[in-house]
């Protein structure tokens, strides 16, 4: 009973090592709860210690520590085929201003007979000769003509001038936005370049990165309003309208009114020269007939400057029809734009996740490190053969112009598991004992030479080695170097007939293997013992016996064995 009672204690500390043992892995890779039978872990760092080509004795959960999860994406144990990120930041492109050109000057409209025909009194009271108020009076006709084309004219140039201003001001906008994004998008990616896996950086950068101002006022740009880009289009394409049906009244207009004011001068000049010849010098004529032909001179002016005026408008504007679209919702400038805002908003809520998981996992309301990634290799097999896993991690860069064809391998590492049983062979010891029987002589009574057979003890031994062949179900693992097994074995107890013969015993227990090929056994050894049948040792032999006659039974006692498994 003693024995067995040392067995169980041996036992029972053996199994709390494994739980310790177990606790501490648990603490040290904070993973989930390691008990017997565990998954051991394998830590790597490949941000910063490429490893390739280890082998490890499963079963393993191989853990990626300090991994950069907020520029890279981690897979592993798989085949990946990415698509190609789109660099969609080099695509943001300011647009150029539409500033107008200088309008061409416009002649003025001021003379003495314009003055004077102004401050003429309505009654029709002749105030010149009759030749010459009629030319005059041409002269007034062909103004008024005039004038009513070129107040149109005059109002298509103020809305062209107020949406020119606009034009600019919504680019200057449009433009604004674009250089906040783009300087965002400039000190995102230098702020991704320089990023790692550890924590204790990666957390106080990415707090910095969130309340970095140019980051914010990329986040918060904004495009000129559909309101304004549509308004604004919509008074270019009417103004384009107008404009071309203006100038389909006005290419004829323009040579008649020449052709008319070159008609009306030369009639003015032949009347003036007959006005000089009169005796006396009609002088109030000839002042009235100067003052017209200088003011058709300047009507002729004033009509090729709007000619002039009006071509500059229809260039105008439809350079505002065509810078128009680059500001509405369907031009690629406004689509990068948005795209790219949309990927500084993505950067944003991918820092806020990493930040809130490992928040969460500081203070233990999480078991997952966000910058950690783990896989595990398990030996759940048959017995019999072995199994070998290969464990990749790749990784994809997910800064945008990143190409998938570099997409790397940054952890290579080979789980092998062999049989959780194995047998080995060697020595064993028990305390069971062995006595060795036989008859002897002695004076009877003592002292005396008159002599009787008695059955004696002829030898005796508490400790004895003995063969044995041992089999062990592995346990739990503590590393490479040491393991905890349950074994059973069977010994032979070679003995003479005087001890009770050979026979096949038996030891119990568990085995602690140092590399897998060492393994000490403590356990339960049941083995056979020997006793007089029918007699005990001192009892005279009876004459018909020649030998002791014996007994075996099987009895428990304390063992040990050191067995070795094949090299």
């Amino acid at each position: 009973m003693r024995a067995l009672r040392f067995c169980a204690v041996v036992l029972f500390i053996v199994l709390g090592a494994c739980v310790t043992h177990a606790q501490t892995e648990q603490q040290k890779c904070k993973l989930q709860w390691l008990h017997c039978n565990p998954r051991l872990a394998a830590v790597y760092h490949p941000e910063t210690d490429r490893k390739t080509g280890d082998i490890l004795r499963g079963p393993r959960t191989v853990i990626a520590a300090d991994l950069n999860t907020l520029r890279y994406e981690y897979v592993f144990n798989t085949t990946t085929t990415f698509q190609k990120t789109p660099d969609i930041w080099a695509a943001l492109t300011s647009m150029s201003l539409t500033l107008p050109s200088a309008a061409p000057a416009v002649t003025g409209q001021t003379g003495k007979t314009k003055a004077a025909l102004a401050a003429r009194p309505a009654a029709p009271a002749l105030q010149f000769p009759g030749a010459v108020q009629a030319l005059l009076d041409r002269f007034v006709i062909i103004q008024n003509e005039d004038q009513q084309r070129f107040a149109t004219l005059d109002g298509h140039s103020g809305e062209l001038t107020t949406n020119l201003d606009t034009l600019v001001g919504l680019q200057q906008n449009a433009n604004n936005a674009i250089s906040s994004v783009t300087l965002a998008s400039s000190n995102l990616t230098n702020f991704l370049l320089n990023t790692t896996g550890r924590a204790d950086e990666l957390i106080p950068a990415i707090n910095r990165q969130l309340a970095d101002p140019i980051f914010g006022a990329g986040l918060s740009a904004t495009w000129p309003t559909f309101k304004e880009v549509s308004a604004l289009q919509s008074s270019a394409t009417g103004l384009k309208n107008a404009l071309a049906a203006f100038k389909v009244l006005y290419d004829p207009f323009v040579p008649q009114q020449t052709a008319a004011l070159a008609l009306l001068k030369q009639d003015c000049q032949t009347q003036l020269d007959a006005s000089k010849r009169q005796v006396p010098p009609d002088q109030v004529s000839i002042g009235a007939l100067s003052d017209a032909l200088q003011e058709i001179v300047t009507e002729q002016t004033t009509l090729t400057d709007y000619a002039a005026l009006l071509q500059w408008e229809i260039t105008q504007n439809d350079s505002v029809v065509a810078a128009v679209p680059d500001l509405l919702s369907s031009s690629s400038k406004y689509g990068n734009f948005q795209q790219n805002q949309t990927i500084l908003s993505y950067w944003k809520a991918r820092m806020i996740d990493k930040q809130t998981k490992y928040t969460a996992y500081q203070a233990g309301n999480s078991s997952t490190n966000p910058f950690e990634l783990q896989t595990t290799s398990d030996c759940e097999f048959a017995f019999g053969g072995g199994k070998t896993s290969a464990v990749t991690l790749s990784r994809k860069d997910l800064l945008p112009g990143s190409d998938p064809k570099n997409s790397e391998t940054v952890l290579s590492v080979t789980v092998q598991c062999s049989s959780p049983l194995s047998i080995s062979a060697g020595v064993g010891f028990d305390t069971i004992g062995e006595k060795t029987f036989g008859i002897q002589a002695v004076a009877n009574p003592a002292g005396s030479t008159t002599t009787t057979n008695v059955f004696v003890i002829t030898s005796q031994s508490s400790f004895h080695p003995v063969p044995i062949g041992m089999a062990h179900v592995r346990l739990c693992e503590f590393g490479n170097a040491v393991s905890l097994h349950f074994s059973l074995g069977v010994a032979a107890g070679i003995r003479s007939q005087d001890a009770g013969g050979s026979s096949a015993e038996f030891l119990v227990g568990p085995s602690v293997a140092f590399f897998r090929s060492v393994f000490l056994t403590p356990g339960v050894y049941i083995g056979q013992t020997a006793s007089l049948s029918g007699f005990k040792v001192g009892d005279p032999v009876p004459s018909n016996i020649t030998s002791p006659p014996l007994k075996t039974s099987y009895t428990a006692g304390f063992g040990l064995s050191i067995t070795f498994t094949k090299p």
